[in-house]
């Protein structure tokens, strides 16, 4: 697999930032309304297994692409399965 800059966190919650998820968790993300009362609370779960790890960003964007005209994903959430070699994203 390619080599990627995570950040290593018990509980991911910087914007633009690839967190790297090294055991069997739940993550939990809440997102404001443009009301700041309302709200959508997600929770990913992530159940690894070994050779496994997950990945999770919120608001990410890639540094090399432009924020012109490019929208940044809401959520990113893939598990990574080194030893057969595949990344699984649901």
């Amino acid at each position: 697999m390619i080599n990627l800059n995570f950040k290593d966190s018990a509980e991911p919650c910087q914007k633009n930032i690839l967190y790297k998820i090294h055991r069997s968790t739940i993550v939990h993300f809440k997102e404001m309304h443009g009301d700041n009362e309302s709200y959508e609370l997600v929770k990913r779960i992530y159940d690894l297994y070994p050779g496994q790890y997950g990945i999770f960003a919120h608001e990410y964007r890639s540094p090399v692409t432009l924020k012109q005209g490019c929208k940044s994903a809401d959520i990113l959430a893939c598990k990574v399965d080194e030893g057969n070699k595949r990344i699984i994203s649901s």
